[in-house]
């Protein structure tokens, strides 16, 4: 039976290069396990139609459809290193306004915050606040992680 290696091309430098003319080496993988990381900041760009209505069902719960008028999820890391796909929805409630709302496994659905959009269908300002683009996202607190996290998500380029 032949010894079989995993190899790769050497790199150096900062940022690392990788160096020309170099011969593959041997890749080695680390076995001590690797540092939990927290999210701290995401990114979500959405499209939301102006030609979404205003829902009859003014009571949100992401369990009933007809009480959001969009869904999207990002995935995000508590202090444990566990993966989160929180759900954040969008509800119109005027012309070009929306409200946001997030939901993290069992935890109770939060509002968030609210998005408003010019004419032109730019995103231009979240909580009133112009040129502002960011939400604070409350992740669940569960698995023994570390309690109230947030997560800071971007709706820059948002329309």
């Amino acid at each position: 039976m032949q010894c079989l290696h995993l190899t790769g091309y050497p790199v150096a430098g900062t940022p690392p290069v990788i160096q020309q003319g170099a011969d593959p080496v041997p890749l080695r993988i680390p076995e001590n396990m690797m540092n939990a990381k927290a999210s701290t900041a995401g990114f979500m760009v959405t499209n939301l139609k102006s030609t979404h209505k205003m829902l009859e069902n003014k009571d949100f719960d992401p369990s009933k459809q007809d009480s959001y008028n969009y869904v999207n999820t990002i995935t995000a890391h508590d202090s444990l290193g566990n993966a989160h796909n929180i759900n954040v929805y969008f509800v119109k409630t005027g012309e070009n306004k929306w409200h946001v709302h997030t939901h993290d496994g069992n935890a109770k659905p939060i509002e968030v915050g609210t998005m408003e959009f010019d004419s032109r269908g730019n995103l231009i300002n979240v909580d009133g606040k112009a040129g502002e683009f960011n939400m604070s996202i409350q992740m669940a607190d569960e698995n023994g992680a570390v309690k109230g996290q947030k997560l800071n998500l971007s709706f820059a380029g948002s329309m």
